[in-house]
């Protein structure tokens, strides 16, 4: 039956039950292979022009036909094949049907509005992405104005588990050109509480690596899930209450999470969670990003500086100076961005403050650091005016309120970083866009304390009189740094011209430079620039600097370039140096300072070379070098330049012996060589390659601290081809580590032994300040296993926690002993035959040697009688 039939279907019996004057409908309408359809509905009588009319029908007269044959018999094949493969031969469990007609009563007209045919079945529809099975279906079938633009519409409704709890379906079927194809909408029926873990498994197919110490369990109120299976996409979204306390080591934030959302693309599935949190007594939102490690945004919308600061850096005596002076602005509209990965956390902090330009704050916290917490702030200054005042900081003197000063950066840090760059210093975030700032052109490097930068201006301000006066118009600005420092107690002033060049008779000093100030109280003045000149057309560049201070004179020069020479030191090889910075100097006592820093390369051996002696103070010297990689082969190339023809064998047996990444490190103390800075630190790390195997070592000493050493082989050791010494995997060398270290002092030996076939020997052995554990396994002949662990508590040390088990498996041995046993058995059987036999062959040996006796005794009568005759015989003669 198509759409026109029933329209004329239905319009007959509502023109009879209207002539006839009837309250109620109750008919059958004709659908297919002679199938009636029992439908029903009421007439309305307040007035209304619209009737409805319901229909069920179930049983053996739906067997005839599946769903894709039904849809294709009324509404056409074009919406058949919208079905979803796994339903397109689906039965029919349920039809039924509901149409919608408009009564003329002046015409006496009847127009069929929509019909709806709900078809159920008991199959299930399986979804990929998300992996979820769709289960209680109903196809409907949605016919809107049928008897003319006849619009059709597929819709399928049901219910899926997710996680054990039961979702209500409801899906629009799309056609062949629609690219986005089918779309599921899918929502909770009530609340459930879903494992955050389990569910993005279900869904995704893989588990989403989820941050440490966020809560497993969710109270979710509203999910909905929306899915277009074609593309492999979902949306997951709910309403949720849940509260994580975070530990960031420089505080604590209670997270209060009510929003949870899941984004799957193709084969990536990415979420958030949302909510509101307080810091330093101000309430505001944030955003979590999953999955990784903790990574939270926000704005807090107002709060004050000393509020702020003494919550996050109260530890930081530079940060509270500037606190306790007066310094307490109110900040608004703060970005906030906070990370936290394993025993590391960090809170990135942006905002505009009225009249003092723009903040930028990063606090750190490293566990496993001796001094864990780091502060820096840096305000980015606008110029000074009436409006704004550098002596509105605590520390700043007046007379800098006169002065023109421009580009103005103030840096306040509780630690020193020789490596700290502004512009990689912050997340990449759009709130953190520092890139054409003036914080962004600061040099690398920080120092404890407070620092100023600034260009003065000479031709506006205060200068300026004086610069008309002298007529000096048109000077060029003077970069200037103000650093203060209060542990130790060291003040800075350097002063440079904002010039490209300064040219003296053939020499161009590019940015020339001032610098005075006081080191532990004693002062100091330097002078520094870029030296450039030429020699024999070739342009020279030397980065230089002069210091005289209370311990004497220094001259560092850095040269800008390679220097190579040939067959130096008679090596006949080619010897290049990078960028060679020397330094000279000498105290007041006539004690030299010598030092050279540069990486070199000989031929194919390269490396780094960092030497510093300090005759005056020789705790302030230091070596650091380092070698890529040296073998026989390169050596004896290098200083015998090919002038000796090495055999093949031989040649190739050098280039398999030799060391690399070699790194020697002893510095007692932080030591500068140029602009190089060596923290102070001794290490010693490397490997000694032999024919294939390789030994590395790597060793730090901390003279406070301890030492720590570790040692392990690439492939496993043979000795003699007898005895062989490898890692517990059979794969390497064993391995040995020792540290005495305070912050993690531990002894580890993991290695296997075995003797051809006689023994193999597993050992596990890990001695800490905590915990300690003993673990070998032997193997004899394989015949017997046996094994021991033990562990005990390591800062105890009591008897009472001590584990020890040992576990003896005799294995073959119990099947050999008992086959000795049978040999014994059936040896005993065989001596105890010989015996009998060797008995038996013993008696007739005795009878017959009691027979030869008894001939003897016979003999002997005869004998005695001869000789008795013989006698006889004598005496008669």
């Amino acid at each position: 039956m198509d759409l026109a039939s029933l329209n004329s279907q239905l319009q007959t019996l509502i023109k009879q039950a209207l002539e006839q004057k009837k309250v109620s409908i109750e008919c059958n309408v004709a659908l297919f292979d002679n199938t009636n359809l029992a439908v029903s509905g009421t007439i309305p009588t307040d007035g209304s022009s619209e009737i409805e009319l319901v229909g069920k029908l179930t049983g053996d007269a739906l067997s005839t036909r599946n769903l894709s044959q039904y849809i294709e018999t009324q509404v056409g094949k074009t919406f058949s094949s919208q079905l979803p493969s796994s339903l397109t031969n689906a039965e029919i469990s349920l039809l039924t049907l509901t149409a919608t007609c408009n009564i003329d009563k002046k015409s006496s007209s009847i127009t069929l509005l929509n019909v709806t045919f709900a078809l159920h079945t008991p199959h299930t529809w399986q979804v990929s992405q998300p992996n979820i099975a769709l289960s209680n279906l109903v196809v409907q079938v949605l016919c809107h104005n049928p008897t003319s633009d006849n619009i059709v519409a597929l819709a399928v409704s049901g219910t899926t588990a997710i996680c054990g709890a039961v979702f209500s379906v409801a899906a629009t079927l799309s056609d062949a050109s629609d690219k986005a194809g089918t779309q599921l909408n899918i929502t909770s029926i009530e609340p459930v509480t879903f494992d955050l873990s389990t569910l993005t498994t279900q869904l995704s197919g893989h588990a989403l690596s989820l941050p440490s110490g966020l809560p497993t369990s969710f109270n979710l109120n509203s999910a909905t899930l929306t899915a277009q299976p074609l593309l492999h996409s979902f949306n997951f979204t709910a309403d949720t209450s849940v509260n994580w306390t975070l530990p960031l080591g420089i505080t604590s934030l209670s997270l209060d999470v009510t929003h949870l959302a899941l984004t799957h693309e193709q084969d990536t599935t990415t979420g958030s969670l949302t909510g509101n949190t307080t810091l330093a007594g101000a309430k505001f939102d944030f955003a979590l990003t999953i999955p990784g490690a903790v990574n939270i945004s926000g704005t807090i919308p107002k709060i004050s500086f000393k509020s702020l600061l003494t919550e996050l850096a109260g530890h930081s005596t530079e940060i509270q100076a500037l606190v306790n002076g007066g310094f307490n602005p109110t900040l608004e509209n703060i970005q906030v961005i906070i990370e936290q990965q394993a025993k590391q956390s960090a809170f990135y902090l942006c905002c505009t403050v009225p009249t003092f330009g723009t903040l930028y704050l990063v606090i750190k916290h490293d566990a496993n650091q001796s001094d864990p917490n780091h502060v820096i702030a840096i305000f980015d200054l606008p110029n000074t005016s009436n409006s704004f005042k550098l002596s509105n900081f605590s520390g700043f003197p007046n007379v800098l309120d006169a002065l023109s000063l421009e580009q103005n950066v103030l840096v306040i840090s509780d630690a020193d970083d020789p490596t700290f760059q502004v512009a990689n210093a912050f997340p990449d975030n759009h709130s953190f866009s520092i890139t054409n700032t003036n914080a962004a052109k600061l040099p690398v490097g920080i120092h404890k304390g407070m620092a100023f930068y600034s260009h003065l201006n000479p031709n506006q301000g205060a200068l300026s009189n004086v610069t008309k006066l002298f007529k000096l118009s048109n000077l060029p600005p003077l970069a200037t740094e103000i650093s203060v420092s209060t542990s130790p107690l060291a003040m800075e002033l350097a002063a440079s011209l904002d010039i490209d060049a300064l040219n003296i008779d053939g020499l161009k000093l590019h940015a020339p430079a001032l610098k005075m100030g006081l080191i532990a109280g004693s002062p100091y003045l330097g002078l520094g620039a870029m030296v450039e000149f030429k020699v024999d057309s070739h342009t020279i560049q030397i980065e230089s600097d002069f210091d005289v201070s209370a311990n004497g004179a220094n001259l560092t020069a850095e040269y800008l370039g390679s220097l190579s020479w040939h067959d130096v030191f008679g090596i006949p090889a080619t010897v290049v140096i990078t960028e060679p910075t020397i330094v000279v100097g000498i105290s007041f006592e006539g004690l030299p300072t010598v030092g050279l820093s540069g990486s070199f390369q000989i031929d194919q051996v390269s490396g780094d070379l960092n030497v510093l002696f300090n005759a005056a103070n020789p705790a302030n010297s230091m070596l650091a070098g380092s070698l890529s990689e040296l073998t026989l082969k390169e050596l004896t190339q290098t200083f015998c330049h090919n002038t000796i023809a090495l055999p093949t064998e031989l040649e190739q047996t050098l280039s398999e012996i030799g060391l690399s990444n070699i790194e020697l490190y002893i510095a007692p103390t932080d030591v500068k060589i140029g602009d190089k800075t060596f923290k102070a630190d001794y290490k010693f790390a490397g490997q000694l390659n032999i024919l294939g195997t390789t030994a590395t070592t790597d060793v730090e000493l901390d003279p406070t601290q301890g030492f720590s050493f570790d040692a392990n082989i690439n492939k496993p050791l043979h000795i003699k081809n007898i005895v062989r010494v490898a890692s517990n995997d059979n794969k390497t060398g064993p391995l040995v580590q020792l540290s005495t270290l305070k912050s993690n002092p531990h002894f580890t030996l993991s290695g296997l032994i075995s003797i051809e076939n006689v023994l193999r020997a597993n050992a596990d052995i890990s001695i800490s300040d905590q915990h300690s554990r003993f673990d070998v396994t032997t193997n004899i002949y394989n015949v017997m296993k046996a094994s021991i662990a033990a562990s005990v508590d390591s800062s105890s040390l009591l008897e009472s926690d001590m584990k020890v088990a040992i576990d003896i498996e005799s294995g073959e041995f119990d099947k050999i002993a008992k086959n000795i046993n049978h040999a014994l058995k059936d040896a005993a059987k065989e001596a105890n035959k010989g015996l009998n036999q060797a008995m038996k062959d013993v008696t007739q040996c005795q009878a017959d040697v009691k027979k030869i006796d008894n001939n003897i005794k016979a003999n002997n009568a005869k004998i005695k009688k001869l000789q008795k005759q013989l006698s006889q015989l004598a005496k008669g003669l």
